[in-house]
């Protein structure tokens, strides 16, 4: 035990160590409305999408009245403490019958990676991250009674299973790709009695899923109900649209997302170098068929898990984010824990190669792992800038006007920019006023928090009379126009 908590500490530190600069008050898109909403509209907001357990942490956040900007604190210790407990999870059970402390070491590392990826970025940039690593954490849980079988660990599965769909829906795809990790290292025999129960657990596996998700769409209906309002995502769903859908545009837009935090060329060549280090221990290894199927399924499990809760979604609410589409990231970690917990890789050599494969991976990660969330950090604080300088103009024609700003009307210059030069083309960079609903907050909560302000679309007619053939780089006192209580806004 002592070993574990040991193992523990150590994890959550190094995890401390590369999202340390998400513990300094700052506050993503989405933190914006939130902070306009206030705690209990948030709340409701949350519990109308199915997810309870943020809707109970905003609850609380309210009723003791916490500061916003604790939020980002607690929700980086928070998620780290998740994110620990579920490596340590699958370090101990796929290590556990394994005695070359090089082998060893190396799942640990890859174990590490398979969470703290690339795109657990946008979920930590996230006021409900801690949610959402909890989430993770529950269905790695799941994954693990499963695996042990029996009645009792899988209504025990179901419980986790449900808590992890309602902490967040997206967070339930690790399931899966960790349970055959995990049923993979209890082959011995390779017999088809090992073969049935194998596939009885994911067929037990998937209905706990699916229940889950049933559970949690029923919430939405009794939710939307008391509220009485409608909810898109229930009902009127076309699957053969939706199955078209997936592999036509979300799954093209989910490799989008990835090649955002990680180049394509670092991704695949990483990803290429692991899996022809699995074909090596699959050439070497007695049991060429059963290896190979769980190969396959590890890697089908990882691409379409994320995609399963779009076929019964409806076509409105059928979009892709970078925190719906984690396990997309987990192929180079994935692939090689398979390859060393089950394809008998115990000679010196390989094993010393498994582990330079290893540090390359974690390396190459928490680098990128910190390199985005400065890039979050900056990125939050020229958005206050922006909004500071806007603040500060308007104030000062409210004061020599003697007039009250009520409306904001907006339009982008001729090339204005989605996210800032100074990083990457992803969740983690984009400009407040690059989303109208965003910056509608965001005037709202920094500019004029005494009364509301409507943020809304400039006509076409105003913006050709007024910043037609306008472009710039930085703010200017220019993009600002005033007419009595109406500023007309240009976003560059």
């Amino acid at each position: 035990m002592k070993k574990k908590i040991v193992l523990f500490i150590i994890i959550f530190c190094a995890a401390t160590i590369i999202t340390s600069p998400n513990f300094v008050p700052s506050h993503g898109l989405d933190s914006y409305c939130n902070i306009f909403n206030g705690y209990n509209d948030t709340a409701v907001w949350f519990l109308q999408k199915g997810r309870v357990i943020s809707a109970l942490m905003f609850w609380l956040y309210g009723l003791i009245n916490l500061p916003f900007d604790s939020i980002g604190f607690l929700s980086a210790f928070g998620v780290n403490l998740c994110l620990s407990g579920s490596i340590l999870i699958v370090y101990n059970y796929l290590s556990k019958n394994i005695q070359n402390k090089f082998l060893k070491l190396s799942i640990l590392i890859l174990s590490f990676t398979m969470f703290y990826m690339p795109l657990m970025i946008e979920v930590i940039m996230f006021d409900e991250a801690i949610i959402m690593g909890l989430g993770i954490l529950m269905a790695t849980l799941c994954a693990r009674k499963i695996a042990d079988g029996g009645w009792k660990n899988y209504f025990l599965a179901l419980f986790f299973m449900i808590i992890s769909v309602v902490c967040y829906q997206g967070m339930a795809c690790f399931l899966i790709p960790i349970l055959i990790l995990f049923d993979a290292v209890k082959f011995s025999k390779h017999d088809k009695i090992e073969i049935l129960n194998f596939i009885k657990k994911l067929l037990i596996a998937l209905i706990i899923y699916g229940i889950a998700f049933i559970s949690d769409l029923i919430v939405i209906k009794i939710v939307a109900n008391i509220f009485g309002e409608a909810t898109s995502s229930v009902g009127n769903v076309n699957l053969v649209k939706n199955f078209h859908h997936i592999f036509t545009y979300l799954l093209p837009t989910g490799m989008k997302q990835l090649f955002g935090y990680i180049s394509p060329k670092l991704y695949y060549s990483l990803t290429i170098m692991m899996f022809i280090y699995a074909i090596i221990g699959l050439i070497k290894n007695n049991y060429k068929l059963v290896n190979t199927l769980l190969l396959i399924g590890l890697l089908c499990s990882a691409i379409l898990m994320p995609f399963v809760p779009n076929v019964v979604m409806n076509s409105d609410e059928n979009y892709m984010a970078a925190r719906t589409i984690l396990t997309l990231t987990i192929l180079p970690s994935a692939i090689g824990l398979l390859t060393l917990t089950k394809f008998n890789v115990n000679l010196k050599y390989s094993c010393y190669f498994a582990l330079l494969l290893s540090i390359i991976i974690v390396i190459i990660y928490s680098f990128l792992f910190y390199k985005n969330t400065r890039i979050d950090l900056e990125r939050y604080r020229q958005d206050i800038a922006y909004l500071s300088s806007l603040h500060s103009e308007i104030k000062t024609y409210e004061e020599e006007n003697d007039v009250t700003i009520k409306h904001i009307y907006y339009a982008n210059d001729t090339d204005s920019a989605y996210y800032y030069l100074t990083g990457y083309n992803n969740g983690a960079n984009i400009r407040v006023m690059a989303e109208g609903w965003a910056m509608n907050c965001a005037v709202n909560d920094y500019i004029s928090p005494k009364h509301n302000v409507t943020y809304e679309k400039m006509s076409e007619k105003k913006y050709n009379e007024l910043f037609k053939n306008k472009d710039y780089k930085y703010f200017d006192r220019k993009q600002l126009h005033f007419e009595n209580d109406t500023l007309f806004l240009l976003i560059y």
